[in-house]
């Protein structure tokens, strides 16, 4: 099979158009919409913020209800990481006083892409927040598995492999908490099987989005690349343009929404002690 300048050769057949998937895409989020459902208590009563697990100990539940969004029935000490995504798919910008009731503004402030995206399902009101980000976690599961279903079709197995993804364990408890590993990996998987169909802007474009979701996922763009320029060398064909574009996008939007964050929001506090630095992965070493 003659393979073009810069391809991955990894590949031993064609992947299958995105239509083809779409059945293993419906049965992953078919999986996730169940956990969505046992998470907000149906069949009984529907409680929408049950998952985020929000927490009293920063006042982000007092912000939270001033914008219309009951929570009080569930709230815990500290709450879960959801709380953050919650709090800031009601003000994506940054605009108001609402992520200084984050535990760590500009740590938690840094992964955007899903409140962001609940804040445009929600179509900007409040009230609506909950849902929307709730209907975006079983989307992205949808998107994880139709990806993976693409990728290990490529190497001759069934896409139905593909469901693989809504059953890993990072993920699904994602779904139930409302965290960003479901679409950060699902874009990252999107971003690995636009490359094999060497897309490689698409393919950055997918990996920039991943970063922006949890900025740790931009590593799947910096391997993609990595592999893309060992199988080129080897085979002594260009791969500089291709690896760039898959690292360029996110490191660009990564940075340049990290700037944003760093001037808009007031440091964080590393026990006590104001962090005049909290760039990305800042996080790791001290919560």
């Amino acid at each position: 099979m003659h393979t073009a300048p810069g391809a991955p050769r990894l590949a031993t057949t064609g992947r299958p158009p995105w239509r083809r998937v779409l059945p293993v895409a419906l049965l992953g989020a078919l999986f996730a919409a169940i956990v969505v459902a046992d998470g907000v208590g149906l069949p009984g009563k529907i409680d929408a913020t049950a998952p985020y697990v929000v927490g009293y100990h920063t006042g982000i539940h007092e912000a939270l209800q001033a914008r219309g969004i009951p929570i009080a029935d569930n709230l815990s000490r500290y709450g879960y990481d959801g709380q953050w995504f919650l709090g800031q798919a009601n003000d994506p910008l940054l605009l108001t006083d609402l992520p200084n009731t984050f535990d760590t503004p500009r740590y938690r402030s840094i992964r955007v892409l899903m409140p962001a995206l609940g804040w445009l399902l929600a179509a900007g009101q409040p009230a609506a927040t909950p849902y929307s980000l709730l209907v975006l976690q079983i989307l992205a599961v949808a998107l994880g598995c139709a990806a993976c279903g693409r990728l290990v079709s490529a190497f001759g197995r069934s896409p139905w492999w593909g469901l693989v993804f809504a059953v890993i364990p990072g993920i699904w408890v994602g779904v139930a908490y409302g965290t960003a590993e479901p679409l950060g990996v699902a874009l990252a998987m999107l971003g690995l099987s636009l490359m094999m169909d060497r897309r490689y802007a698409w393919a950055g474009l997918a990996f920039a989005g991943a970063g922006l979701t949890k900025e740790t996922y931009i590593a799947f763009a910096v391997g993609a690349a990595i592999y893309l320029a060992i199988d080129s060398t080897v085979r002594g064909t260009p791969w500089l343009r291709q690896a760039a574009a898959l690292v360029v996008p996110g490191a660009v939007s990564l940075v340049s929404w990290w700037a944003y964050v760093e001037l808009s929001l007031p440091p964080d506090q590393n026990y006590g002690v104001p962090s005049r630095f909290s760039g990305p992965f800042g996080g790791w070493f001290w919560l």
